[in-house]
């Protein structure tokens, strides 16, 4: 036997790894090393995860910039698809996810920015007190001449009550923004405020259109209210840190605003925004301005399908009250700006919506899209779950199929909506927040406007409880612990024991109906359907007629065709409703002379248009009704003389056996106007008089797409034949050039023993036409000689693949077979099975090992089986 070794070769590659300052914790040391710090922050990803590619260059700039800080804040990442243990210790369901740890615990959930600057200020605050105190002048200008804004309070001592307020405001929003406050003599003489709270604009954005500082009005809670309205101006620095800061509706410019390289350039442009900011203002025209780097927010602009950034472009997006995404679609001009703006106030403006196309719904889960969301999502007759996923998501993919049961569970509540939506190909509105995937949200139907994040298991029995409790109206399928409700039924009857066992036995008897050896696959058939059926409690089943139409259905997918019209066709319009769209399947291989034609006459004629499928022949009722000598012809002609296949516009599959030529000749004549004809299935049958065993089966198969002609496409044909082979003789001179076989299988039994040259009689030139697409080639031969195989394996030269299985032992010859193939090159795979006694097998295998196998590396395997004899496989195997 051959053994063929693969040896791999290793190469070592090189990998460069640049020095970071994030932290890298594992399963082993995360408790250990997260108590050597005050305070820090830990994000949790897993490396496909797209959120987290994107955070990660950011994370690292922040984790750089927090290392200067005083105090240093350090930052650290975990690899949750490695460090299982320490991830579900935290809980941690979607990526990626960022928690902040104080002195070795949990502290909080990061919900901050995920961009450097953001990520900076937020863990400054959670380090460092939230206000300074100004004592010298010098404290005083230094804190000014700073990036960002400052908020400074001017005391005349430090009893003034406002201080306190200050104080409290900057603890709730020192994350975003810088406070201080001085009671200093020396700075209070240099200044014109006292016991006020003033903004100072940054000198980068001072501009003669607007005061570079603004007095806080009110007191209190007041305070924090106008410093979050006021504190950008009229034309705000917009970053990715602090989007959130800007109040609706809102109109954005993005070009190339760049504060550190080219402040002038930045507010030449600014200042002309700023004009248009001011008259609209003095008119009270209510809407923000502000101004973005567009590469600092490509993605943004991305979403709103601005892909081509150039360098000098400008280009203006806005939000409306209502979150309305609107888009300037016109080259930019500051007259075509405020226009814009206006429009955007006015609603005079189509929404942008970032969508896929709206699918056609096929499936249980609701897909949801840009511009169906409302639609199926906002719906307030339903309550919905939605899951929004990405599809690059391990956790959503690992979601899909329980999320898919749970709607197929579910898909009978009359009040509920199970659905998805791709959230990186769509828009995903407000106030639904996704940060990470699958992020999951349930709507009321009477709440539209706070959905509610869904936090809990990801099996299909969490989800159901969920779903139970927190329906707006109760489940009818469910209680509101999540426990199936069982079924109520009239305490005089039982329905599964009575009416299963004895009502409907008693009807389908009334009906004539033999129910013999069904009864317990009916009840079967009938249980499982009432446990589908949803029935509300008050609902009481009492009688055979007010069964529900579901359960008729499985009661006439287990029974006949001709059992569901004997039964039950003509008793009233409901039944017949129902039996006008059942699919039937007349197979005539179990009924007498007298139930044929009685068929033939009265059921037929009923259904003609919805049978689709037909299985006429051979039956061991029917020949022993008719002449051995014509009973084929009398059955197929019955039914010929009652009706013309062509009458069946829903036939799909045509089996028949047993043909005349004369028939023959007849059905392929209308073959081609039978339109929705897919399958056919033609037998012939031929025995060995006194042996009554076939001589020859020949099968000829096609699954390939096929048209006879514009009318008609025949998907499969199956035929099977036997000497003197009168279907292929037939079909020869009606489909010669208009089909062809890819598959051809004989089995040959007694022929070729008693009569070697059994055959001779097949045309093998017409035969080689009909397959001259044929690629497979399959023999079962269980007598005879090796040779007229052979000759007969000859004819077909073109074929790739053959399949001889066979307990002849004289098959067992490799040099012969090796001779057979050098004649034929194109076959590339063989399938040899051959049963040998075990103690002949290696003298065998040995003919099997010679260079003609070696240099085409066919594989010879000998398998030893529990009756005490091999088997040989021999195939082709590339290396």
């Amino acid at each position: 036997m051959q053994v063929v070794l693969l040896i791999s070769l290793l190469v070592g590659l090189t990998t460069f790894v640049t020095a970071s300052d994030v932290l890298v914790f594992t399963d082993s040391d995360f408790e250990t090393k997260i108590r050597q710090h005050d305070v820090i922050l830990v994000e949790f990803y897993a490396p496909w995860c797209g959120h987290c590619k994107r955070l990660a260059p950011e994370y690292e700039k922040a984790a750089t910039m927090l290392l200067k800080n005083d105090p240093p804040v350090p930052l650290a990442k975990v690899d949750c698809t490695v460090e299982t243990k320490i991830c579900g210790k935290h809980g941690v369901s979607g990526y990626p996810t960022l928690k902040i740890f104080k002195n070795g615990e949990f502290a909080e959930d990061y919900n901050g920015p995920r961009e450097a600057d953001g990520i900076v200020s937020t863990m400054r605050s959670k380090a460092g007190p939230s206000f300074r105190i100004l004592e010298t002048l010098a404290d005083y200008e230094k804190f000014l001449d700073h990036f960002d804004h400052s908020i400074i309070g001017y005391f005349d001592s430090d009893t003034n009550s406002l201080k306190n307020d200050l104080i409290k405001t900057a603890d709730q929003l020192s994350e975003k923004f810088r406070f201080a406050y001085t009671t200093s003599k020396e700075i209070l003489d240099k200044v014109e405020h006292l016991n006020k709270i003033v903004i100072h604009q940054p000198k980068r954005l001072q501009s003669k259109f607007e005061n570079a500082v603004s007095a806080v009005e009110g007191v209190g809670n007041k305070i924090k209210t106008f410093i979050q309205e006021k504190i950008h101006g009229l034309v705000g620095h917009r970053t990715p840190s602090n989007t959130a800061d800007f109040s609706k509706p809102t109109v954005v410019v993005y070009y190339n605003v760049d504060y550190v390289r080219d402040t002038k350039g930045t507010n030449y442009v600014r200042n002309r925004i700023l004009k248009i900011a001011k008259k609209l203002a003095d008119e009270n025209v209510n809407v923000r301005f502000a101004i973005s780097n567009a590469e600092e927010f490509r993605n943004e602009l991305n979403e709103f399908g601005i892909d081509d950034i150039k360098k000098d472009g400008k280009y203006v997006l806005a939000r409306g009250a209502a979150d309305e995404k609107y888009k300037m679609l016109e080259d930019f001009t500051f007259e075509l700006l405020e226009d814009f703006a206006r429009k955007v106030v006015n609603d005079d403006l189509e929404p942008y919506i970032k969508s896929q196309p709206i699918p056609e719904q096929t499936g249980d889960v609701k897909v949801v899209v840009g511009k169906n969301f409302n639609e199926i999502v906002n719906d307030k007759s339903k309550d919905v779950l939605i899951e929004f996923y990405a599809p690059w998501c391990g956790h959503c993919k690992s979601l899909a199929p329980k999320y898919d049961e749970l709607a197929k569970n579910l898909r009978k509540e009359p009040n509920l909506v199970i659905a998805k939506m791709d959230a990186t190909e769509n828009d995903v509105p407000s106030p639904y927040d996704v940060q990470g995937f699958p992020t999951i949200y349930f709507a009321p139907k009477n709440n539209k406007d706070n959905p509610r994040r869904y936090d809990g298991g990801r099996e299909v029995d969490d989800f159901i409880k969920y779903l139970a409790k927190e329906a707006t109206e109760p489940l009818q399928g469910y209680d509101r612990n999540g426990s199936k409700k069982k079924i109520m039924f009239s305490s005089q009857i039982n329905i599964i024991n009575e009416l299963s066992y004895r009502q409907i036995q008693n009807e389908l008897k009334k009906r004539q109906l033999n129910s013999t050896g069904k009864k317990n696959i009916i009840i079967k058939r009938l249980k499982i359907a009432y446990e589908k059926e949803i029935i509300n409690q008050s609902s009481y089943v009492t009688k055979f007629h007010y069964l529900p139409n579901e359960i008729y259905r499985e009661i006439f997918d287990y029974l006949s065709s001709f059992d569901i019209i004997n039964s039950f066709y003509g008793l009233n319009h409901r039944l017949n409703g129902i039996i006008r769209y059942i699919p039937m399947k007349l197979n005539f291989n179990n009924l007498n002379k007298i139930e044929y034609k009685r068929v033939l006459k009265h059921i037929v004629p009923k259904i003609i248009d919805q049978i689709m499928a037909i299985d006429l022949g051979e039956s061991s009722k029917i020949i022993s009704c008719f002449s051995s000598s014509c009973y084929s012809e009398l059955i197929i002609d019955l039914f010929i003389q009652s009706f013309n296949l062509i009458q069946f516009s829903n036939l799909r599959f045509l089996s028949l056996t047993a043909l005349n030529q004369k028939q023959l000749e007849t059905l392929f004549l209308i073959i081609p106007n039978m339109s929705s004809l897919r399958s056919l299935r033609l037998l012939e049958q031929n025995y060995c008089c006194s042996l009554n065993e076939r001589i020859c089966k020949l099968v000829l198969a096609n699954d390939s797409h096929y048209s006879i002609d514009k009318n008609n496409h025949l998907t499969h044909v199956f035929i099977e034949t036997s000497p003197p082979f009168k279907i292929l003789t037939v079909f020869h001179k009606y489909f010669l050039n208009k089909i062809s076989f890819d598959c051809i299988q004989i089995n040959i039994r007694c022929a070729l023993y008693f009569y070697p040259h059994g055959l001779t009689c097949l045309d093998y030139d017409g035969l080689s036409n009909l397959m001259s697409n044929m690629t497979y080639f399959k023999i079962h031969v269980t007598i005879g000689t090796f040779q007229p195989m052979f000759e007969l394996i000859r004819r077909f030269s073109k074929i790739h693949h053959l399949s001889v299985k066979t307990t002849l032992q004289a098959y067992a010859n490799g040099h012969q077979w090796a001779e057979l193939l050098t004649q034929m090159p194109n076959i590339i795979k063989l399938d040899l099975d051959i049963d040998l006694d075990s103690y002949k097998s290696d003298q065998e295998l040995q003919t099997f090992q010679t260079k003609f196998w070696f240099e085409r590396q066919w594989i010879v395997q000998c398998i030893k089986s529990q009756s005490n004899s091999s088997e040989f496989k021999i195939m082709h195997r590339s290396i």
